[in-house]
């Protein structure tokens, strides 16, 4: 199983969300805001990165971005998020992530994504 960050500023969706992935069997910490995400990351960095689009702050695709640059493709990176467009999607995969999720995304859908970024 993966050490997992979670960055969504929605707290109840962020506590849903890190619960789901430790009775799956991950290791899980969670940040509400970019800024933070980023300090947990460079103290402890994750395998993977689920992080929402709007992020106050940082925008999830600049703590995409700076996380790519920082640990390159030793992390899988997943944008969970509402934005749904054609251009939403392609600023995901130009920003650094290998994974664009449209929220609500199912458990299915979050293990696929986790597969699909653990294997990569």
């Amino acid at each position: 199983m993966a050490r997992i960050l979670v960055v969504e500023d929605h707290e109840d969706s962020r506590v849903g969300l890190a619960l789901w992935l430790e009775v799956v069997g991950h290791t899980v910490e969670a940040s509400g805001d970019g800024l933070s995400a980023l300090a947990v990351a460079r103290a402890r960095p994750p395998a993977i990165a689920i992080i929402d689009i709007g992020l106050p702050g940082l925008s999830g695709w600049e703590v995409g971005t700076r996380l790519r640059e920082a640990f390159g493709r030793r992390i899988g990176l997943i944008a969970l998020t509402s934005l749904q467009s054609a251009a939403d999607r392609a600023r995901s995969l130009q920003a650094g992530f290998d994974v664009h999720l449209v929220k609500p995304a199912t458990g299915d859908d979050l293990s696929r994504a986790i597969h699909a970024v653990s294997t990569a």
